[in-house]
């Protein structure tokens, strides 16, 4: 999404288009059917209208990042000023993982 964002910012053939991305953590939407959270009091999962009324508040207020929840921006934001190698320990110990549908 950053290559685009610039390739955007710099061609300005297209000065109206805007970009928002979403980082989800768990949508229960059906899909993922068997998944593990190892702290769902710190993320707890997302019912599809709450994630569908925070993705569209930050469409509709021009932001570029939306996360869900909402609170996991600041995380994010903290994450990402931390050497690679502790953002992999973090994400490990907070660990949320997706199982393969066998019935699928």
């Amino acid at each position: 999404m950053e290559g685009l964002k610039e390739e955007l910012r710099f061609d300005n053939r297209f000065p109206g288009i805007k970009l928002t991305t979403v980082h989800p953590f768990v949508v229960d939407t059906g899909l993922a059917k068997n998944y593990r959270i190892r702290f769902p009091m710190l993320n707890p999962v997302t019912s599809p209208a709450e994630a569908a009324r925070i993705i569209i508040e930050g469409i509709q207020r021009e932001h570029y990042v939306v996360n869900i929840p909402e609170k996991d921006f600041y995380c994010f934001k903290l994450f990402s000023i931390l050497p690679l190698t502790i953002q992999h320990a973090l994400s490990d110990l907070l660990e949320a993982e997706v199982d393969e549908d066998s019935e699928m």
